[in-house]
């Protein structure tokens, strides 16, 4: 099992829904996580995201309760998850 963080291609979303560039300086500001928590987002690196991170990024793009449109989860071939 894997679970994926899209926040670059969420990003793009994002940018194209308020019709403007997001930097990913005011994202770092906007949800309060350091340049080296979202690198490791950015990277894939990430073994965990704290509560903290995950509220920060959810207030910033305005994400309502509910699934997290920048984390999916990918099953792993022949782990009898996949559809």
């Amino acid at each position: 099992m894997a679970v994926k963080v899209n926040l670059a291609q969420f990003r793009r979303e994002k940018e194209a829904e308020w019709g403007r560039d997001i930097t990913w300086q005011e994202i770092m500001d906007g949800a309060g996580i350091s340049r080296n928590t979202l690198a490791r987002l950015l990277s894939g690196k990430a073994q965990r995201v704290d509560k903290a991170t995950l509220a920060g990024l959810c207030n910033f793009f305005h994400v309502p309760p509910g699934p997290v449109p920048f984390i999916v989860y990918v099953p792993d071939e022949g782990d009898g998850t996949a559809a």
